[in-house]
């Protein structure tokens, strides 16, 4: 049925809804979304979560709602690059702190207790950062790509490239091998290897720092990293699961997200985040 799913089929599941219910309404972009952010949110009655199938989906549902004048409504999507490239949303579209939420929850507490978990033993935060930081950096490398590739329709297909399979174990990365497997499977892009690698090399978005790094290069490069240390890595897949579950109230409210929910739901007069996920100063 997902293939059902668009931007009017959400609007309109979202307007029956708010028949029944005068709460929230927080339209999710992901799966995975909805087993993170309500766990932040107060109970089901009094907000409620709506899968949208894509950022797409949320991002116009919520535009198409405004237009009816459906009060009550967010929604909570992965930046993207939208932060990168001047893309300002607004309108009760809120994003995820840097790129997506799996890299908004790298720069949190949980990554350190993440770690410590897959290495098997204690481990300095000092420690724990300077992996996460060396990670970041190659997956800023690789985010170039990605992002080059949006903006110029190249239809570049990274999907079945694991990046952590091409990170030696000084943490180097072999840059020339992943362009040359992303090219191999794009056979319809245009795109020139010397061009990519010159790219990535080049960092012209560094000043974006990490808005260009996915969360999911990060949790491949880090399954890779933890194969060398350990006999037992898991997968990119299971890392991105142990990280949300390690993402607690305690962290969410430390992050800009959860600040600008909170300036959302006083604008609003609703009652949105439970107490434990209020960020310091704000009000339950």
């Amino acid at each position: 049925m997902r293939e059902f799913i668009s931007a009017s089929s959400v609007a309109n599941q979202v307007a029956m809804l708010r028949t029944t219910t005068s709460g929230p309404i927080v339209l999710l972009e992901g799966v995975t979304d909805g087993r993170l952010y309500p766990r932040f949110f107060l109970p089901r009655p009094h907000v409620r979560s709506v899968f949208c199938d894509g950022k797409p989906n949320a991002i116009g549902a919520t535009e198409e709602l405004r237009r009816r004048r459906i009060s009550g409504i967010l929604a909570i999507c992965d930046a993207d690059y939208d932060r990168v490239i001047g893309i300002s949303r607004g309108g009760d579209i809120y994003y995820a702190d840097h790129h997506d939420a799996e890299t908004m929850i790298c720069f949190s507490s949980a990554f350190h207790r993440v770690y410590e978990e897959l290495v098997d033993r204690e481990a300095s935060l000092e420690e724990s950062q300077s992996v996460r930081d060396a990670l970041v950096e190659v997956a800023c490398e690789i985010g170039e790509i990605r992002l080059w590739s949006a903006q110029n329709q190249a239809s570049l297909k990274f999907s079945d490239v694991n990046s952590g399979d091409y990170l030696r174990h000084d943490r180097s990365f072999d840059l020339e091998s992943y362009v040359s497997q992303v090219l191999e499977d794009s056979q319809s892009s245009n795109a020139e290897f010397a061009v990519l690698v010159s790219l990535a090399r080049a960092r012209s978005n560094r000043n974006a720092g990490i808005e260009v790094a996915s969360g999911h290069d990060v949790c491949s490069l880090l399954s890779r990293e933890i194969s060398y240390q350990t006999s037992d890595a898991p997968l990119p897949s299971q890392i991105e699961a142990m990280l949300r579950l390690s993402f607690d109230s305690e962290c969410f409210a430390q992050t800009e997200l959860a600040r600008e929910l909170d300036k959302w739901q006083e604008r609003n007069e609703l009652d949105l985040l439970s107490d434990s996920a209020l960020p310091l100063g704000g009000e339950g």
